[in-house]
């Protein structure tokens, strides 16, 4: 079987719908498939370009960027790599190829791997939507979108991210200088408005009010964005420089998995997800997921217990945003705390179980191999 895996976004460094296409496309490979990975050129660094056809591709996964992402674009790749499916990653105005009916990449089944936040503009015709979750299959509903499939999750190689042995734990804190026995909270996250590092590091000095212990873990991209926050400065302000590491800059899968070993709960404080991969990454290794009721961590969290309070605006292109309760975060979370060893314990074995069950990529690889058999064989 031979995929096409198609970004939203520009092909770049620190991208996640690279990132997910890339694992994707490694768990296809890794069951027998060809397939690449395309997007729109990035801005600045783009990932390497490598030969074709697929059919000679026999490791790795091959990512090519793309002036636009047209037709006229694309069309040379599917036609080139005789491509049994198309699996769009995105949101449908991401594509304004798959409003032109019979015109776009062909005649191999397409598949929208969609995540929405409200109806889209465009309307993916002859294409099959699968959403990432039950709510953008919801909103897909909603919107006229006739052909849905049951979601289909991202995938997470629970080989990488899995809980670590104690001994490692305590080495991974050490090289970071978190002290041994603190309780740490971690969060993962772009440094982008909507993943709300303000309120997260409010929640977190109200979890010091308490718990004078607790250490914060944070990885992002970078420290200061214009579209987004100064975090060390938030720290700052907030009198909590040493109580918080922050991990900045572009790092591999074995480093953080490690990251997340250092952790003891997982404190998801962004206003939307589409999906929300590393809250599903932190399951899988073994880490208790605290979230707010909303699209992603709050459809798949294990946790009922450690769902907090958050508000619901709707800003002006009409997407529903969740704003956490900083005080309701910081009570689950002191309420995890409190618990005894045994009972976190057993909760970190449930967060692994919920993830290898639902992300482990093996999982995903059989379902969208499962998918596009599917839909072959409906074809006329």
């Amino acid at each position: 079987m031979r995929l096409l895996l198609i970004s939203g976004l520009s092909i770049a460094r620190n991208n996640s719908f690279t990132a997910q296409l890339c694992v994707l496309a490694r768990g296809l490979i890794g069951a027998g498939c060809s397939c690449a990975v395309v997007g729109k050129r990035a801005r600045a660094r783009t990932v390497a370009d490598a030969a074709f056809p697929l059919k000679e591709w026999s490791a790795g996964v091959t990512v090519r960027d793309l002036p636009e992402l047209s037709t006229r674009a694309i069309e040379p790749f599917r036609a080139r790599s005789e491509a049994d499916a198309v699996v769009l990653l995105g949101y449908p105005d991401q594509f304004p190829v798959l409003s032109n009916p019979g015109a776009a990449l062909g005649k191999a089944p397409r598949f929208l791997w969609a995540q929405l936040s409200r109806p889209p503009t465009i309307l993916p015709l002859d294409t099959v939507v699968v959403p990432l979750t039950g709510r953008t299959g919801h909103i897909a509903e909603r919107s006229g979108i006739k052909r849905i499939a049951p979601p289909i999750p991202h995938a997470v190689d629970c080989s990488i991210f899995t809980p670590k042995p104690h001994e490692a734990r305590l080495r991974a804190r050490d090289r970071l200088r978190i002290p041994p026995t603190a309780p740490v909270i971690g969060y993962v996250a772009v440094n982008q408005l909507r993943k709300r590092f303000d309120r997260l590091i409010e929640a977190f000095r109200l979890i010091r009010r308490h718990r004078p212990d607790a250490h914060l873990l944070l990885k992002t991209d970078r420290l200061r964005s214009t579209a987004g926050f100064d975090i060390p400065r938030l720290v700052a302000g907030a009198d909590l420089s040493d109580a918080v590491t922050i991990v900045a800059g572009a790092r591999g899968e074995a480093e953080i998995a490690a990251l997340y070993s250092c952790m003891d709960l997982y404190l998801h404080a962004s206003e939307w997800e589409g999906f929300g991969i590393p809250a599903a990454e932190a399951l899988a290794s073994g880490v208790a997921l605290a979230t707010h009721a909303g699209q992603g961590p709050g459809e798949f969290t294990p946790f009922p217990e450690l769902v907090f309070d958050s508000r619901l605006v709707t800003d002006g292109s009409g997407t529903e945003l969740a704003m956490i309760d900083p005080s309701s975060a910081a009570e689950r979370a002191l309420g995890f705390f409190a618990l005894p060893e045994e009972e976190r314990r057993r909760m970190s074995e449930t967060a692994r179980r919920t993830a290898c069950r639902r992300f482990a990529l093996d999982v995903i690889v059989s379902r969208w191999i499962e998918t596009v058999r599917d839909a072959a064989a409906e074809a006329p």
